[in-house]
């Protein structure tokens, strides 16, 4: 049986012409489209990781700034700080001045409180000083600072153990003062930190004590007595060792011999201008650099001056930057984020 073959009427047939795909000009709106899409995502990114990486260096040369001023200005605050003893008290210095390693400048804890140079660093101390940057300032400041113990009974002036209620935690040759209101004396302790005593005993250390069997303390102090590490610091910018970047540094004598610290990176450079006084009235007259101060002992004040930088971030501002500085100008060399921090301290024991 043959079944019967229907064709399609014309009526249901597609039309070839009816099939159709995108026209040139719609596939050419849909790319402009498409582009200014994208160009509009690609700008926000860049925008906002701008505007990331400017609030990152704002952020770092902010605690850069604040963290060195803040060390600067404690030490400053308490230069010339003698522990216990009043003005005009006995000053005995148990020290070894005959060690080829003893400096008056450093160790001499009754005079030369501070001490500055401009733009230049301290000849007898540059071989210490890592990479110092060259047309920065140094400044030297010499106290004494307080410990957390204190002797537990009377000291005999022909002693050579202070004993303590209790482990000193003072390191093996850090310089100790031992002080009350009518004396001071400094030695270099021979024991170990955890040691119930603090002792200027004779050992090989630089600069070392003086015999103490034959050289007694002023007086013999009693438990009201104080202690305080003699701290003689030095400080400087000189390049990171491990970036290369410029740093605050500092030399630290407080064990008798110059140790280096790296404080904070990102320190540019470092001014300092010391507020002397003229009149003898004890009030500042004037700021001047090292090199205009006559008599250190007419400083009432110092006043630091630092450019603080965004070491780690690049590229933050469109052009090198040009600061305002002490009076006139200082131009980057750089497009990265600089700022100047300025911040005046009084030398409290110094002043009314």
């Amino acid at each position: 049986m043959t079944m019967p073959t229907h064709l399609p009427n014309s009526d249901s047939a597609v039309s070839p012409r009816t099939i159709r795909g995108l026209t040139l000009v719609e596939l050419m709106i849909a790319l402009v489209l498409g582009i200014l899409l994208i160009g509009a995502v690609i700008s926000v990114f860049i925008g906002t990781s701008q505007t990331y990486r400017t609030q990152e260096a704002m952020s770092k040369v902010q605690e850069t700034g604040r963290f060195a001023t803040e060390i600067l200005a404690r030490d400053i605050r308490q230069t010339g700080l003698r522990g216990a003893c009043m003005p005009g008290a006995e000053i005995n210095s148990l020290l070894d001045s005959s060690d080829s390693e003893y400096d008056d400048q450093i160790h001499d804890f009754g005079t030369g409180a501070l001490m500055g140079w401009h733009q230049e660093p301290p000849g007898e101390y540059s071989d210490d000083m890592i990479n110092y940057v060259g047309g920065t300032d140094v400044l030297l400041l010499k106290k004494a600072s307080s410990m957390d113990v204190s002797p537990s009974g009377n000291t005999p002036a022909n002693a050579a153990t202070v004993n303590l209620d209790g482990p000193s935690g003072v390191a093996r040759e850090q310089l100790v003062v031992i002080s009350d209101a009518e004396a001071c004396d400094v030695f270099q302790n021979t024991a170990n930190s955890n040691a119930n005593t603090i002792t200027r005993g004779a050992a090989a250390m630089d600069p070392g004590n003086l015999n103490p069997g034959l050289n007694d303390l002023s007086k013999q102090f009693d438990e009201n007595a104080e202690l305080f590490r003699f701290e003689s610091r030095l400080y400087y910018v000189g390049r990171s060792d491990s970036t290369g970047q410029k740093a605050l540094r500092r030399l630290d004598f407080g064990l008798g011999t110059a140790r280096d610290e790296e404080l904070v990176t990102g320190v540019e450079d470092f001014r300092v201008r010391y507020g002397v006084d003229t009149s003898d009235d004890r009030r500042v007259n004037q700021f001047v650099t090292a090199d205009n101060v006559s008599d250190w002992e007419d400083v009432r004040a110092i006043r630091i001056i630092l450019i603080a930088k965004s070491a780690d971030t690049e590229n933050v501002v469109d052009a090198p930057q040009e600061l305002a500085v002490d009076g006139g100008t200082w131009t980057a060399d750089d497009r990265r984020l600089y700022q100047v921090f300025t911040s005046t301290t009084g030398l409290r024991n110094r002043l009314d």
